[in-house]
């Protein structure tokens, strides 16, 4: 799911439970904006964390099937972890 475009970064970042809600849903591209935004703003330290460990989870993914892919292989057998 990418940021839809009514709403604005402040609003996905208000607070804990709306940044965790959404979280799970954005694309690596908007945990970037996101993460960004935060910085340049209001630097709260856990949401800075938060924010960069889920921008690692989500490129350790995508490079993981990158990797996949490159091997010539279909399938990933890593437990826990979701591809596409």
């Amino acid at each position: 799911m990418a940021i839809p475009s009514g709403v604005k970064l402040r609003k996905l970042l208000k607070n804990w439970n709306t940044l965790n809600k959404a979280l799970m849903d954005l694309k690596e591209r908007d945990v970037a904006r996101l993460l960004a935004h935060e910085e340049a703003n209001d630097k709260r330290l856990t949401f800075l964390l938060r924010l960069h460990a889920r921008l690692g989870v989500l490129r350790r993914t995508r490079e993981r099937v990158a990797l996949v892919h490159k091997a010539g292989k279909n399938t990933v057998l890593i437990p826990g972890e979701k591809y596409k």
